[in-house]
């Protein structure tokens, strides 16, 4: 049996490919503590078609000019399954991306829904596809010859590629950056390996996926050491992070509002996602104690933010009177020529002790 270089070298990276996702799951599935569950579910969908389509794409390379005489429809699912799942995962990536954001799953759905139609459309020619060759052939020898029409899916593919990275430009022109989500490391393989595979005989889309994955769940590694199990917050370590942040010019805050409750009852969390601003910080430094850390400096905004986050756990006292939050809030300004970093010191040694 006569392989050619390309498919050797495809084959392999198809199986690091694998075995490299093979291994995130198994981590991300000994994790122990209190995770998004959204996010680790569109994770695990990631991981799951970046393993289909390195497993189809490594089977068609494979069989590269070998006549096995086998029936054209059989020739063509794998091929077409390799294809498919490329789009698939980089719609995934998109709706990803764009809850990583934003945070909201209402938001992250209406996106889905736009963008899934097209998918649906490509799904349905490839299933076309197999019998037919309406978009691609896969020869007797297992060579593709495309269609124009599969042009206009790579365009799709490509296209799915492109606005997640159109997304995060805009987020952070309009909100700033994520302290621990950052889309370069992800991207950056992604389209490197379309790229290469777009202009050479070899194949590396899969590889790309997973190296990007990778460094994906490093980014959640990361921001899980200051998660606090029970709640969800930042945890208490997370101050000396934000300290650093500050001394290196990357965060700013000129306002705190420190709240102590009864428990730490899960409507707070909505609370806080309606009334706090995207440039708040909270974390949980006590058994009943949370730290909100703001940009803002003006201290009639603070106040009024503070009023509306207390009349809003007055009315959930009011309804459930079994199990009020009893909040109880005041806030502190940042001094004039003090320095953030000196400013959390403060909090920390006059008002956390």
């Amino acid at each position: 049996m006569n392989v050619s270089t390309e498919s050797i070298v495809t084959v392999y990276a198809d199986t690091v490919a694998f075995v490299l996702v093979l291994g995130l799951l198994f981590m991300a599935s000994t994790f122990r503590g209190k995770k998004d569950e959204k996010s680790s579910g569109l994770f695990s969908l990631l991981s799951v078609l970046t393993m289909i389509n390195s497993f189809s794409n490594g089977i068609s390379y494979m069989l590269h000019h070998q006549n096995l005489g086998w029936p054209f429809a059989v020739r063509m699912i794998m091929p077409t399954i390799a294809e498919f799942s490329t789009l698939a995962v980089m719609f995934v990536w998109l709706v990803y991306i764009d809850y990583k954001l934003y945070g909201s799953w209402d938001r992250t759905k209406q996106i889905e829904k736009i963008f899934r139609v097209p998918v649906i459309i490509l799904l349905v020619l490839s299933v076309i596809n197999i019998p037919t060759g309406i978009m691609f052939e896969v020869a007797e020898d297992f060579t593709f010859v495309a269609k124009p029409l599969f042009y206009v899916f790579s365009v799709v593919q490509y296209a799915y590629g492109i606005l997640p990275i159109v997304s995060y430009v805009r987020y952070i022109k309009n909100h700033g950056y994520q302290h621990f989500f950052h889309i370069a490391p992800v991207v950056v393989p992604v389209f490197s390996a379309a790229i290469f595979t777009l202009f050479s005989s070899y194949s590396a889309r899969s590889l790309g996926f997973a190296i990007g994955l990778v460094f994906l769940y490093f980014s959640f590694i990361n921001r899980w050491r200051f998660d606090d199990d029970e709640t969800g917050y930042y945890n208490r370590k997370y101050l000396n992070h934000i300290k650093v942040l500050c001394r290196e010019k990357m965060a700013d805050y000129h306002s705190a509002m420190i709240f102590e409750v009864s428990y730490m009852a899960d409507e707070l969390k909505n609370i806080f996602k309606t009334e706090v601003p995207s440039d708040g910080e909270i974390i949980r430094i006590g058994e009943r104690k949370l730290l909100l850390l703001s940009e803002s400096a003006n201290s009639s905004m603070i106040s009024a933010l503070s009023d509306m986050i207390m009349d809003d756990t007055d009315e959930f006292d009011e309804a459930h009177p079994e199990a009020p939050i009893d909040l109880s809030a005041f806030y502190v300004i940042r001094r004039k020529n003090e320095s953030a970093e000196d400013f959390i010191s403060r909090i920390e040694g006059d008002v956390l002790v």
